[in-house]
């Protein structure tokens, strides 16, 4: 064999060799790569989120309508014609300010009247005083006079039984002491008869007359239509000349300085609201940031045209009348909240057999653990028992997963 063909021979050896052991290191490869897609095929992606304390806050919105604190409707006390209106709508006015004027020509000649028939009464009233004041005088002229005739008399009788003086002397000394009696009994029917009679129908006259002064003194003041409270006209629904009826209204006037939005809550809300308690409101036409409001009404009884649901009234100040009767409103109610508790998505929570349970990645798996839960806040559930912080629960994918499950972190376990 010469040197070429055996030259030949080591070359072509290399190559064959070569070319196995591509072929062995090839299918390794493809051995190793089939095993590890077999593997990745196997474990499900997921995401998780890490438990970590949070504040939870419990609420109810409920749809209210604004209205004024105070709406008054003013009334004439008296029928009459309207002779001036002294305010518009949208003016501002203050407590006891003039709203509107009736006419008052035959009010003051009715009250001039009564004063006239109240001073004849007064001063019958005092003629019956001094008619009394003779008659108390007479009769304690008369009581004395009395009492120094049976003294006489009583003297007198005792000298006649004793002889010293004759039946004539005595007989005129008792004519004396009859006379007295009499006398002082007719003083005394007279001062009791001013008393009883005279006195009394004066005394009543002086009263009718007052009450009729009164009432014309209230009439003529009541042609002067007043503001009840301070704040703002709604409404005016008269004009000069036109005839103001008693009890209809004349002028509105609405308080604006503080607003009230009712709400109607269903009874299951009833336990967590108090009179008093502060309450947010969006007012979203005034601002994008709510109200502070407070509590200040729950209707006892539930709404006859909805069963079940009560009246609430929230109080908001509103100084500067930004708020408006008629606007729309959302009142939130806190029903229940929790400070600093560990809590997780509501959606990563499942209920299985009775029992709710989360998954928990612990290395590559996805274990099963059941929870105890607390309040929620809609978004966030509170986890009483069953978790702690720094667990990883799986909140996307949970619903296909079984306890053992391997599992591949999609969001790389990032805490939310």
């Amino acid at each position: 064999m010469n040197m070429n063909m055996k030259k030949k021979l080591i070359i072509g050896a290399v190559i064959c060799a070569a070319v196995f052991l591509i072929f062995v290191l090839f299918n390794t490869y493809s051995s190793d790569k089939n095993k590890e897609g077999q593997e990745a095929e196997a474990a499900k992606p997921v995401d998780v989120e890490t438990v970590r304390p949070r504040n939870l806050v419990v609420k109810a919105e409920l749809s209210a309508q604004i209205k004024p604190r105070k709406e008054i409707q003013v009334v004439p006390e008296i029928s009459g014609k309207v002779a001036s209106v002294n305010v518009s709508r949208g003016q501002r006015v203050t407590k006891g300010q003039l709203l509107v004027s009736l006419e008052r020509d035959e009010l003051e000649a009715q009250y001039n009247q009564a004063q006239a028939v109240h001073k004849k009464a007064v001063a019958a009233y005092s003629t019956t005083e001094s008619q009394i004041v003779q008659a108390e005088s007479g009769f304690k002229i008369a009581s004395a006079r009395f009492e120094n005739a049976e003294k006489d008399y009583k003297r007198m009788k005792t000298l006649y039984e004793q002889g010293v003086i004759s039946q004539k002397d005595f007989d005129a000394i008792k004519a004396q002491y009859q006379m007295a009696e009499s006398e002082l009994a007719a003083a005394e029917k007279q001062l009791e008869t001013a008393k009883k009679t005279a006195y009394e129908l004066a005394k009543a006259d002086i009263e009718q007359a007052e009450a009729s002064l009164n009432l014309a003194r209230h009439r003529l003041e009541s042609s002067n239509i007043t503001s009840p409270i301070d704040g703002i006209v709604a409404e005016v629904n008269v004009d000069p000349g036109e005839m103001a009826a008693m009890g209809t209204p004349v002028v509105t006037v609405v308080d604006m300085d503080s607003v009230l939005a009712t709400a109607k809550v269903t009874e299951k809300y009833l336990k967590s609201i108090k009179e008093g308690q502060t309450v947010e409101v969006l007012i979203e036409t005034v601002m994008d940031r709510p109200f502070k409001g407070k509590v200040v009404h729950i209707s006892p009884v539930a709404d006859a045209k909805s069963a079940n649901t009560y009246e609430l009234e929230v109080e908001i100040s509103n100084k500067d009348h930004q708020i408006r009767p008629g606007m729309s409103a959302m009142v939130s109610l806190v029903l229940d909240k929790a400070e600093e508790v560990p809590a997780v998505p509501v959606d990563s929570v499942i209920e299985r057999s009775g029992k709710n349970i989360v998954f928990v990645v612990e290395g590559k798996k996805a274990v099963v653990r059941e929870v105890a839960l607390g309040i929620n806040d809609d978004k966030y559930v509170e986890i009483k028992k069953g978790l702690k912080r720094g667990d990883r629960v799986v909140v996307k994918g949970q619903h296909i997963l079984n306890d053992g499950d391997r599992v591949i972190l999609e969001n790389g376990g990032r805490n939310k």
